[in-house]
């Protein structure tokens, strides 16, 4: 190790006192110095080793130096040196995640509406985009051997070039604070994508990554309304109603149930974001998209034609106006509210959709007026009904009642009570690790229990909070609902009813 560092180290003097006598160097010179320093590359192995992290505080400097002194080559010299040297290709992949990273941030946060566009943060802009223009690693990124390093790098800078010279309105702050600003671009747009014998390729490149990228989004998108129609429209319709104006001053409400959407880039459209945090949390359920995967697809990718072809196909969007604008249809969100606590919304409980333009008080919507469904009814007094309705959910192989039960008689609240032994029939109360075989000793038996415990207190405490804790989850569970949801003859409701079911109908709405 000490070896190379050294005769990489007179390599490197060799090259500096070469460049100062002249401006280039000759080309006899330049293959001499190349085919050298290529030889002296092969010391590094292709694999890191662990005596990589010991010996770059020695060789990083000198690394450095070879980098500044490199650029008195030929291009073709510096290329096959850079490609011979591993640890100057893992400088240039390093540079280029880290340069994508930052760019797409400035782009995250120019469409973010708390962005903070003052003359400091342009000027760090300003200085990002000078140091990646006048970095040696931006004409070596050929040489990055991570591919989609590269790619996204590429992607990037492509999507913020050509953000730039389109004017887009998500970077006009910038254009009116930075006077060089498009021609800074300009220069890192001519190192990338202007070719020899093609000329300047950044549309029809850019272009059509873009199309390959929203053919993965638009498949997923399809696969997220086929299979999960109704979380997928409950959390865009939460985005438009987070996004709408808030109240006014004189205390009444502007409600604007719609959203234009953005042009491309679409950072900061709060159906863009919303979509794509959908589908980046529900991978899994989509299943095999292809190539590009779902996570292949960088950020500003989507495309609003992708998005608007997704609302089409949603019952609760109405794209019908003008170009861009998105409406809600206030029956098909009142059905999704009523929907989420399993009943159906009254005749004419909706309001018609003329309504949402009238702008008179008792035409216009509100969450708090979507009538709210039957009721519950609970008796926290009657262990046997509390026990039923345990048992009822574990005989029905639901997967995911199962597991609720078991954390919560594993959780503080529940293990020095409860454990469960993986038999839907059994559920230990004594302290005890194992329940019991025998259910007149710890009541552990759920089908004995409504003969045998309706005055243990303990147990129907223990009962009573389960329920309690996990009343929400019961209003999605058709056999919960089959017990607790009173019809629309009146029956009262308990009071925790009330409000699961209130919150529950309303969510829906932001």
């Amino acid at each position: 190790m000490r070896e190379r560092c050294e005769l990489l180290n007179a390599a490197v003097l060799r090259l500096e006192r070469s460049s100062r006598s002249v401006e280039v160097l000759s080309s006899n010179e330049a293959h001499t110095l190349t085919e050298d320093l290529c030889d002296l590359a092969k010391r590094w192995p292709e694999e890191e080793q662990e005596e990589d992290d010991a010996s770059y505080e020695a060789e990083a400097p000198i690394f450095l130096r070879l980098e500044e002194v490199l650029v008195k080559l030929p291009s073709e010299a510096q290329e096959k040196i850079v490609a011979a040297f591993r640890p100057l290709r893992a400088e240039v992949s390093r540079r280029l995640a880290e340069w994508t990273n930052e760019i797409n941030d400035w782009l995250s946060d120019a469409g973010s509406p708390n962005s903070s566009n003052t003359l400091q943060t342009t000027s760090e802009l300003l200085e990002l985009l000078r140091e990646i223009e006048a970095s040696p690693q931006l004409r070596w990124y050929r040489q990055c051997r991570k591919s989609r390093v590269k790619a996204k790098f590429l992607m990037a800078v492509a999507s913020f070039v050509r953000a730039v010279l389109q004017k887009s309105p998500l970077v006009k702050s910038w254009l009116d604070q930075i006077p060089d600003l498009t021609s800074l671009v300009r220069k890192i747009e001519k190192q990338l994508f202007v070719l020899p014998g093609l000329g300047n390729i950044l549309e029809t490149w850019h272009e059509g990554r873009l199309q390959c990228y929203n053919a993965t989004l638009s498949l997923a998108a399809q696969r997220a309304a086929d299979k999960m129609r109704d979380d997928l429209q409950v959390s865009l319709v939460s985005a438009v109603k987070r996004s709408t104006t808030a109240p006014s001053d004189d205390g009444k409400a502007k409600v604007a149930l719609q959203i234009q959407l953005r042009e491309w880039p679409m950072s900061g459209c709060p159906l863009a974001r919303a979509l794509l945090e959908f589908l980046k949390s529900h991978a899994l359920e989509l299943g095999d998209l292809g190539r590009p995967s779902l996570r292949e697809c960088p950020p500003h990718s989507l495309q609003p034609t992708t998005l608007q072809k997704l609302l089409s196909r949603l019952d609760a969007f109405d794209l019908g106006g003008p170009p861009g604008l998105v409406r809600l249809r206030f029956e098909a969100v009142a059905a999704l509210a009523y929907k989420a606590v399993g009943t159906k919304p009254k005749a004419g409980a909706a309001v018609p959709p003329k309504s949402l333009n009238t702008g008179s008080p008792t035409g216009t919507p509100s969450p708090t007026n979507v009538p709210l469904p039957t009721e519950i009814s609970i008796d926290y007094n009657d262990v046997s009904s509390m026990s039923r309705l345990i048992r009822r959910g574990l005989h029905a192989d639901d997967e995911e009642w199962r597991q609720a039960w078991e954390q919560f008689c594993y959780d503080d609240e529940g293990s020095d009570d409860g454990s469960i032994n993986g038999d839907e029939q059994s559920i230990g109360y004594d302290g005890h690790a194992e329940p019991h075989d025998d259910p007149a000793h710890d009541g552990c038996q759920l089908d004995t229990l409504d003969f045998h415990h309706d005055t243990c207190e303990e147990f129907k405490e223990h009962l009573q909070l389960q329920l309690k804790r996990i009343l929400t989850k019961l209003l999605e569970r058709e056999f919960a609902r089959q017990r607790m949801l009173k019809g629309a003859d009146g029956a009262s409701w308990c009071r925790e009813g009330s409000a699961a079911v209130r919150q529950k109908g309303i969510s829906i709405w932001g």
